[in-house]
């Protein structure tokens, strides 16, 4: 790329105002063709954050093979190269002629973004931010209220991205923890984590039309604690106290129910006949936080029983090795998000930051193109990128965009996978490629149809 790297002044009818500066998103090279800008939005955001006044626009005109071009009121700096497959990538930015100031900043920004431009590697993170039982229920609510005009009530707040959950708002879903808000009659979806007992006789004396989304591993680890409890035994119930399933998990198990978050609760639990100890696992409860538990919990109680662990959700232990394998692998990791104090943006930068601590690598929230430091991206060969839960929509795809315009770019998926396998064990698949992949784990015989209760 370096080798065929080219600097460019040139006069050219133009547009530009004294006092402002257009940042090309294309402009045509006599010898090399249309030449891309796809930097052209970081580079304009980066020259407003400094005072200038600049836009993005089209260069309509063509750079000369050699001369200074047209007299014109307009002069372009451009800095171009080639990629592998022949097609030239480049930045551009204009200022007018007569506007010394303007001249000054856009010959230097070019020349040090020139600075920046080099080959690189690119590690998207090859799994979803939600995991499969939470985009089935988010796609049971979108199907429920456009099939018809009357409001669509869901128990709780699913987790979904902002502007998926403002979408549904719109639509007619209304979110909602208060069941006497809800009036008879009115239509209901359970999301996927889960609604307790109570909840449910609600529905039932209130003549709701229920549509249940329930995760089936949710589904499962319900049934089990009912069947524990009624067969008389203490149900630990591990998970965490913030998550959304563990209430309606705990109500299942009702007076024979023991929260426990920690080993130490787990150490410290009373438990009234020692032969009669059984555990449920919060789904969505971090398989590395929750097998420690059942260790301490087993130690004290060699008879503990508790349901099969197929019932475990690996999707949220998949993620977290997926972002450890990315950060440590990268010079630079890139977290997209909405907001840098969102709850999902900080457990992936504090992931992403241990990862990275071996290596001294550099982790860092990107909620607007604008957030991009051309500093970091300059020195970094290999670049990991990896999307939140809230991240604004389409963010990931322009951060994408604008790499691509720094230099040639190799962009691979990396990923952490967790599967049933045929020998009736679990497998762990550690993959990277080129193009994406469906990272949930397939569930025959669970993912069946949501249920009209």
């Amino acid at each position: 790329m370096k080798r065929t790297l080219r600097f460019q002044r040139f006069s050219m009818k133009g547009d530009v105002l004294p006092g402002k500066v257009l940042v090309a998103s294309s402009f045509v090279d006599a010898e090399r063709g249309n030449v891309r800008c796809p930097a052209a939005a970081l580079l304009a955001a980066v020259l407003r954050q400094q005072g200038c006044d600049a836009d993005v626009s089209v260069c309509v005109g063509t750079v000369p093979p050699g001369g200074d071009g047209v007299p014109g009121d307009a002069v372009m700096f451009t800095v171009s190269y080639v990629n592998r497959d022949g097609t030239p990538s480049g930045v551009a930015v204009q200022a007018h002629r007569d506007d010394a100031a303007g001249l000054t900043v856009a010959e230097r920004t070019v020349r040090e973004w020139s600075e920046a431009l080099r080959s690189r590697r690119l590690l998207v993170a090859d799994t979803a931010p939600l995991c499969w039982g939470g985009a089935r229920a988010l796609d049971v609510i979108s199907k429920a209220v456009r099939r018809g005009s009357a409001p669509v009530y869901v128990l709780g707040r699913p987790a979904s991205s902002p502007s998926v959950a403002g979408g549904l708002r719109r639509a007619g879903a209304v979110f909602t923890d208060d069941l006497d808000t809800i009036p008879d009659g009115a239509q209901v979806v359970i999301p996927a984590h889960g609604a307790g007992t109570q909840a449910r006789a609600h529905a039932a004396a209130r003549g709701w039309n229920v549509v249940d989304a329930t995760c089936p591993l949710v589904s499962a680890a319900h049934n089990d604690a009912s069947v524990y409890a009624d067969r008389g035994d203490t149900v630990a119930v591990i998970g965490r106290q913030e998550h959304a399933a563990l209430p309606p998990l705990a109500e299942q198990a009702g007076d024979a129910g023991r929260v426990v978050h920690t080993v130490a609760d787990a150490q410290a639990l009373p438990v009234p006949d020692a032969e009669r100890l059984s555990f449920v696992i919060e789904p969505g409860l971090p398989v590395e936080e929750a097998m420690p538990i059942v260790t301490a919990l087993r130690d004290r109680h060699p008879r503990l029983a508790g349901h099969h662990l197929d019932t475990l959700c690996e999707a949220v232990s998949d993620r977290s090795e997926t972002v450890a394998a990315i950060a440590s692998a990268s010079d630079l990791t890139l977290i997209v998000c909405a907001d840098t104090g969102d709850a999902d943006a900080r457990a992936v930068h504090a992931q992403a930051s241990r990862a990275a601590q071996a290596t001294g690598a550099q982790v860092r929230m990107v909620t607007g193109l604008s957030g991009l430091c051309l500093e970091d991206l300059a020195t970094a060969t290999t670049i990991g990128l990896i999307t939140t839960l809230t991240a604004p929509e389409c963010l990931d795809r322009q951060v994408i965009d604008v790499l691509s315009g720094l230099g040639p770019l190799s962009s691979r998926r990396r990923g952490v996978r967790t599967r049933p396998d045929d020998t009736g064990t679990v497998t762990i698949d550690r993959h990277h490629s080129a193009s994406h992949h469906d990272v949930r784990s397939p569930l025959p015989t669970l993912g069946e149809a949501p249920a009209q209760v």
